[in-house]
C-alpha cells in the first residue's frame, strides 16, 4: 500500500495545503515546534490538526524548537541534519510513498531552505533505492502570486466560499497567532493566498547555488538584526546553507 508524506519545517505550514491534507490524509512531518522568539509552541495545534484531518503525526514532529534548528545551521551541526534526513528516508521507505510534498526554497528562511534540502536529498537515495520516482511536489510559502505566474502547478485546489470559511476558522482556532499575518498576505495578494492552493513538481537533485541576483532575505534581515544587537552572526548561503546542502548531496550518495 502506497501513501503521501508532508515535510514543512514550521507548525502552521500545514495550513498552505490544508484541503489536500485533508483528502490524501499524508503522514506529516515537522523540523520545529513553531516557537520562534515567542518561545510558544504551536506544536499540538498541528497535531490536533493533523489528526482531526486524518493524517498521521510522523517520526520527526516539533524535534528541535525554531531557535535551536537556528543553532544548528549556525553551527553547522552535521549529526543533526544527517539524523533528520535518515527520518525522513525511514518514514518514505516505511510507508511504501508515492508522494512528497513539503516546503519550497525561496530564500526566506533558513528552516524553510533547509527543510527543501532534506527533502531534495532523501529523494534522491530512495528513488535509487526502490528503482522508481516518487512524486515530489514544492509548496510556496511566500511567493504564490508571482511563482504561479511562473510556473504551473502540478496540483491546484480551488477553494470556493466554503472552504475559504473552514480554513479562515482553522486559523482563528487553531492558531490565532497566525491571523494577523494571514490578514496581511491576503491585503497584499488577495485572497489566492487562502483560495488557492498549489503544489509545484519540484526539479531533480539537489542544487547548491543561489542563483538569484539578489542574496537571500534570510540574509539581508540578519544583518539588519546583527546591526540591532538582536543576533551575534548572520547565516549567509555560502557559509552556512551551501556546505549543508553539500553534506546531504554526500549523504544521498550512498546505497
Amino acid at each position: 500500500m502506497s501513501s503521501s508524506v508532508l515535510c514543512i519545517a514550521h507548525p502552521g505550514h500545514e495550513l498552505r495545503v490544508l484541503q489536500w491534507l485533508r483528502e490524501v490524509r499524508p503522514v506529516v512531518l515537522i523540523l520545529t515546534d513553531g516557537s520562534g522568539s515567542s518561545k510558544t509552541s504551536r506544536l499540538e495545534a498541528s497535531r490536533a490538526l493533523v489528526t482531526e484531518a486524518g493524517g498521521t503525526v510522523g517520526r520527526i514532529f516539533g524535534r528541535f524548537p525554531d531557535r535551536g534548528l537556528y543553532e544548528i545551521i549556525r553551527n553547522q551541526d552535521l549529526k543533526a541534519v544527517i539524523g533528520l534526513a535518515d527520518d525522513l528516508l525511514a518514514t518514505l521507505e516505511e510507508n511504501n510513498a508515492d508522494v512528497i510534498a513539503g516546503d519550497m526554497l525561496e530564500g526566506f528562511n533558513t528552516g524553510h531552505d533547509l527543510c527543501r534540502m532534506l527533502i531534495q536529498a532523501t529523494v534522491s537515495r530512495y528513488d535509487r533505492r526502490r528503482g522508481q520516482p516518487v512524486k515530489n511536489f514544492e509548496i510556496v510559502l511566500e511567493r504564490l502570486s508571482a511563482t504561479m505566474a511562473e510556473r504551473k502547478p502540478a496540483v491546484t485546489l480551488q477553494l470556493g466560499k466554503e472552504g475559504i470559511a473552514s480554513k479562515r476558522a482553522c486559523v482563528e482556532h487553531r492558531f490565532p497567532q497566525l491571523v494577523e499575518e494571514m490578514d496581511r498576505a491576503v491585503a497584499k495578494y488577495g485572497d489566492v493566498v487562502v483560495a488557492t492552493e498549489a503544489l509545484f513538481e519540484a526539479a531533480a537533485g539537489l542544487d547548491d547555488r543561489w542563483t538569484e541576483s539578489e542574496p537571500p532575505y534570510y540574509e539581508t534581515f540578519g544583518r539588519k538584526q546583527v546591526m540591532a544587537g538582536l543576533y551575534t552572526e548572520v547565516i549567509t548561503h555560502e557559509t552556512h546553507m551551501q556546505p549543508l546542502a553539500q553534506a546531504l548531496q554526500k549523504w544521498a550518495a550512498q546505497a
